[in-house]
């Protein structure tokens, strides 16, 4: 997200409006379109446009472009409390979510086996026809070693919201 760039303009209480992703056919290069609306350093609201270009050759690039006022109205019938990106309640959220996200992590590197055919770490995949879960090798189709998962290990997985 380029949030981080409008906030280095000197933009306050950010709210993110609309995202858009293009990726190249190569899959070489990304392209973000964001919209956003901010107060800039008059306390003034403003619709702010982000376009971003990221190539695994270069590093990130990013254009922010000043769309012109909004009204006072329109940004606080956007703005709900919530939503501003640079308040402390989002702030919360995000590292609420990343800590879920390292506890999820750390419980599929406690129960992913590893292969014992090429000794690497299996995936958890799921059956397409019955729907059960298991664990298979990131080689597939070269390795195509599985095994069943356990109810218990199944039963932390969806605990943890990793599998439904």
């Amino acid at each position: 997200m380029s949030f981080e760039d409008v906030y280095a303009r000197g933009y306050r209480r950010i709210v993110l409006l609309d995202q858009e992703h293009t990726e190249s056919a190569s899959q070489k290069d990304d392209y973000y379109k964001e919209s956003y609306l901010a107060l800039d350093r008059d306390e003034m609201p403003r619709r702010v446009l982000v376009t971003a270009h990221h190539s695994i050759f270069r590093p990130r690039t990013a254009d922010v472009t000043d769309c012109g006022p909004v009204s006072y109205e329109e940004y606080n019938r956007l703005a709900v409390t919530e939503n501003i990106l640079d308040s402390p309640r989002w702030s919360q959220k995000q590292a609420d979510a990343r800590d879920l996200l390292a506890r999820q992590k750390a419980l599929l590197k406690e129960v992913t086996p590893i292969c014992p055919s090429c000794n690497r770490p299996l995936v958890l995949r799921q059956n397409r026809k019955q729907k059960n879960w298991f664990f298979g090798c990131d080689r597939y189709p070269d390795c195509d070693y599985t095994v069943s998962i356990f109810h218990n290990t199944l039963r932390r997985l969806q605990q943890a919201g990793l599998i439904t």
